[in-house]
């Protein structure tokens, strides 16, 4: 039987306070691990932006890194991270670690090959995802220059 964390999160305080949207999250991760056999730690954060690594994630995730947990499983990618390339770095530290990674919603399980091959497309779209950021700070900055402005500024000095 493998051990899973199931990690629910919500975004807002209004939507921790009524409860549904972690209900549903947990009904969904319970019937899976029902399915699969699997034994369930639930971590949550409640009314925390997926923006950051909140202290529930972040526990996670150190179970995980310490061999306590066998894998992670959420609902929805979005549950899991807000960017692509955050979930992009989630899966690099499964697979560096060893540890499964299960996001219901995409049908990713990097325990079988097709959930593998979709992480990887994720990863694909996450490295484009950063390249196209890229080239369009430099676009804009290249803009600003072309306008005259300067950029970046005098660098601070001590007057002593």
């Amino acid at each position: 039987m493998s051990h899973m964390i199931a990690y629910l999160r919500v975004s807002t305080q209004e939507q921790a306070d009524s409860g549904l949207g972690l209900q549903a999250q947990e009904a969904a991760l319970r019937a899976e691990a029902a399915r699969r056999g699997w034994e369930l730690t639930i971590l949550r954060d409640e009314g925390a932006s997926g923006k950051n690594v909140n202290p529930g994630l972040r526990e996670a995730l150190d179970r995980l890194g310490a061999g306590l947990a066998d894998g992670l499983v959420v609902t929805k990618l979005d549950r899991l991270a807000r960017s692509v390339s955050h979930a992009s770095d989630i899966i690099e530290r499964a697979q560096s670690q060893r540890w499964n990674l299960v996001m219901l919603d995409l049908g990713i399980d990097l325990a079988t090959p097709s959930g593998e091959a979709m992480a990887h497309m994720l990863a694909t779209f996450a490295q484009l995802e950063r390249r196209l950021i890229g080239e369009r700070t430099r676009a804009a900055l290249a803009a600003k220059k072309a306008q005259g402005a300067t950029l970046g500024g005098r660098a601070w000095r001590p007057v002593w």
